[in-house]
């Protein structure tokens, strides 16, 4: 891991969410941008209440020049305030970019190729509002794992990882790197929660020894929830068993895979993905992941 990009709203959890993003970049000895997107004044409208497409005039021009510098040293303020001193090594760039908040931050992760985007979970407002609608798609345009801290968080390590997995042997192969990563980063335990597609005992027990060979005895516990349609339905009790299991493990990451058409599009409805995202307190990493 190289580079982390922080997507600060300066909303009221920033300064947590902004703490677990320096920890990380301290861990992994990177670098550190912070990203502020703010809302562009808008153009004038003809006299028939239609946009025009000519370049905006000079007065609004200013006016987002103006808002931005503001919005940067608001940011500078911020980083000043909250940047510990422990972490004052840690290489911080800071970027302000006005426009739409979803499509300006697919972009700049584009540009800039960070190996994490770590950014607050809020639950009530437009910032979340936006993501939330767009976690599926959001996830299909970006290539790096996104960290999202819920407000409850607050930092003290990620000692125990809980990796969610449907038995996938390719994404399993490309999670296995990042969570290798974390492990040997942050010294942590893997427990793994395997969410059964019908498999055969057999094929878990296989799958059980393979984790425990490529952790190298870093994976602590292995859980099997069968999908027994009599039991179990896919909406209501899968994030029940995530949430569940996360507590029983004393869980401080949750890991899960971002797929539209893999382990997400065939396990969880986006109501219960929306769930899960709802009702954790501690952070959940969401990858993309193939070997």
């Amino acid at each position: 891991m190289k580079k982390i990009l922080f997507l600060n709203g300066l909303t009221e959890h920033a300064p947590d969410t902004y703490l677990f993003a320096l920890k990380i970049a301290a861990h992994f000895q990177t670098s550190l941008t912070l990203l502020h997107v703010f809302d562009p004044p808008t153009p004038t409208l003809l006299e028939n209440d239609m946009l025009t497409d000519l370049e905006m005039p000079q007065q609004l021009v200013r006016f987002a020049e103006d808002q931005k510098k503001a919005r940067r040293k608001e940011i500078e303020q911020f980083v000043k305030q909250y940047t510990l001193p422990a972490f004052q090594a840690v290489p911080r760039e800071i970027v302000v970019e006005g426009g739409d908040l979803l499509l300006t931050t697919v972009q700049w992760v584009k540009k800039s190729q960070p190996d994490l985007l770590v950014m607050g979970l809020h639950h009530h407002n437009r910032f979340m509002e936006i993501f939330h609608a767009s976690l599926p798609n959001l996830a299909d345009h970006l290539s790096c794992p996104i960290l999202f801290v819920p407000p409850e968080a607050h930092y003290s390590g990620f000692l125990n990882l809980l990796y969610v997995t449907d038995g996938n042997l390719q994404r399993d192969a490309g999670a296995l790197q990042q969570l290798l990563q974390w492990a040997e980063a942050f010294r942590s335990q893997v427990h793994v929660l395997l969410l059964d597609q019908e498999l055969e005992p057999d094929a878990v027990s296989t799958i059980r020894t393979r984790w425990a060979g490529a952790m190298d005895n870093t994976v602590t516990s292995f859980h099997w929830i069968q999908n027994d349609s009599t039991k179990w339905d896919y909406e209501d009790r899968y994030p029940d068993a995530i949430m569940h299991y996360a507590d029983r493990s004393g869980a401080d990451l949750i890991v899960l895979h971002a797929h539209h058409q893999g382990f997400w599009g065939r396990l969880l409805t986006p109501s219960a993905e929306k769930e899960v995202m709802h009702r954790s307190t501690i952070p959940i990493l969401l990858g993309k992941w193939e070997d």
